[in-house]
């Protein structure tokens, strides 16, 4: 396999090459073993198998492997837009309520009611 970096450099790894490692892994090679050949730390390839397993979920992405950034779904993005305005609305609201609140305890601080 070549050793290709991306220019932050970071061991670039395509799919295929992926497939190759966790096939050699399988195959009796320990994780530190492979780590060491291919220059990739040990929690990646540990991720990698978790995924193949499903326990986690994979990567949403169209460029595995190069340089370009992951792309996601666009309903997804709108599902996640909107749980975003739903957030920021509910953090403006509690940040108003704890003003209020603040506000009230000065007050009761001053007239010595607490």
């Amino acid at each position: 396999m070549e050793l290709r970096r991306n220019s932050r450099g970071h061991r670039i790894v395509t799919m295929s090459e992926r497939q190759q490692i966790l096939d050699e892994i399988g195959t009796g090679i320990s994780l530190a073993e492979a780590a060491r050949k291919y220059e990739l730390a040990i929690w990646t390839i540990r991720r990698w198998q978790r995924m193949e397993s499903g326990e986690l979920p994979k990567p949403v992405t169209s460029t595995q492997g190069s340089s370009q950034e992951a792309t996601v779904p666009l309903s997804e993005y709108k599902k996640l837009e909107d749980e975003l305005k739903t957030t920021r609305k509910s953090l403006a609201k509690m940040t108003v309520d704890r003003d209020i609140l603040k506000d009230a305890v000065e007050i009761t601080r001053k007239k010595k009611w607490m």
